[in-house]
């Protein structure tokens, strides 16, 4: 009877847990794939809305990674992401990973949601969520402006200190720049990234090849989403013109031919949006 009892407790635990793995309500470390509205979420006086997105009857928080955009109304989302541990955003699931804002608009991406007061908001701005360097610096010109207002009109934010002039030897450098669905916009980030290996490249006189990639995203309903044909040779394109705007020889700046789409299968298709470069200091 004992060990009767021991097994039907053992069935009803596994039961219970293939149930929980069907419910609809993603673990950590499950990926998702789809595209759904963004909704607005009001989240008191003086703060920021934020963002939060429902798929399937789950509702997702929308982090604004790496400077992706922010999510619009009237426009739908790819996401593209993974469950991680950690509180509700904006009163979702948590994901790690990118968002890309689609540019077809959508008038049912309309909804905005009242404030509640159980989602707060944070306030933003150099004066709440700077360093302390530049909250510093932003109190003493906003005390300044009052005797001096021409001080108003400069910048919160110092400007970044110069970069250090690079001494040999030079080495081989690499940096993968990572972007939107269907989208040449490269995140701040990586545009800062591209700054300094300007600077290196060129100290060392390089050669710079970029390797441009397009991407194709599997969603959780098994459909594809296909980049457009030329997007890879656009992106391409543009960072060239950026890099050579920086001050490097246009003449040393190689496009790759771009490379075949690339099948994603549903896990980080966003890294398939890509584009590689490479950094070769000239032999001396």
């Amino acid at each position: 009877m004992r060990l009767q009892i021991i097994v039907a407790s053992f069935g009803l635990a596994v039961a219970a847990a293939a149930h929980g793995a069907n419910s609809g309500t993603p673990a950590v470390g499950d990926y998702v794939s789809f595209q759904d509205c963004p909704i607005a979420r009001d989240t008191g006086p003086e703060t920021d809305l934020c963002f939060f997105t429902e798929h399937d009857g789950v509702r997702y928080g929308l982090i604004e990674a790496q400077d992706f955009g922010r999510p619009q109304l009237k426009h739908r989302l790819l996401v593209e992401g993974q469950v991680v541990d950690g509180p509700l955003v904006c009163g979702g699931i948590p994901l790690q990973g990118r968002f890309s804002v689609l540019t077809e608009l959508d008038d049912s991406c309309n909804r905005i949601v009242p404030f509640d007061g159980n989602v707060v908001g944070v306030a933003s701005g150099v004066f709440n969520r700077g360093s302390p360097e530049q909250r510093a610096a932003a109190m003493a010109m906003m005390e300044r402006s009052v005797s001096e207002p021409a001080v108003s009109l400069l910048p919160a934010i110092p400007e970044s200190p110069a970069l250090a002039e690079p001494r040999p030897p030079f080495e081989t450098r690499n940096f993968t720049l990572y972007y939107p669905y269907n989208s040449d916009r490269g995140s701040g980030p990586d545009m800062m990234e591209i700054v300094r290996l300007v600077h290196y490249a060129r100290a060392a006189r390089a050669t710079v090849t970029l390797t441009p990639f397009r991407g194709s995203s599997l969603l959780d309903d098994g459909t594809r989403l296909a980049e457009k044909p030329d997007i890879a040779q656009q992106r391409g394109e543009k960072l060239k013109g950026i890099m050579a705007g920086l001050g490097l020889d246009e003449k040393s700046i190689i496009i790759g031919p771009p490379q075949l789409l690339i099948e994603g299968d549903g896990h980080e298709d966003w890294k398939n949006r890509r584009i590689e470069v490479e950094l070769v200091p000239r032999r001396r």
